[in-house]
């Protein structure tokens, strides 16, 4: 999905995809680490099952479009 949304990101107005850690902005230059602002960088370092991998985005992709 998040290759997928990167392929088509120019068709679907992408901003920005968010998926396991890694961050891809539109138009950008490829893909990036992410951590979530309300993590320590340990905690994104060492997600584990739960809230900090759900805010690491690790079990679903995250995609931003334009309005």
């Amino acid at each position: 999905m998040a290759d997928w949304a990167v392929r088509n990101a120019a068709a679907l107005q992408v901003k920005y995809i968010i998926w396991y850690g890694r961050i891809h902005y539109a138009g950008g230059s490829g893909w990036q680490y992410y951590c979530n602002s309300a993590l320590t960088s340990a905690q994104c370092a060492n997600a584990t099952p739960g809230d900090v991998a759900t805010l690491q985005h690790l079990d679903h992709v995250h995609i931003s479009v334009h309005h």
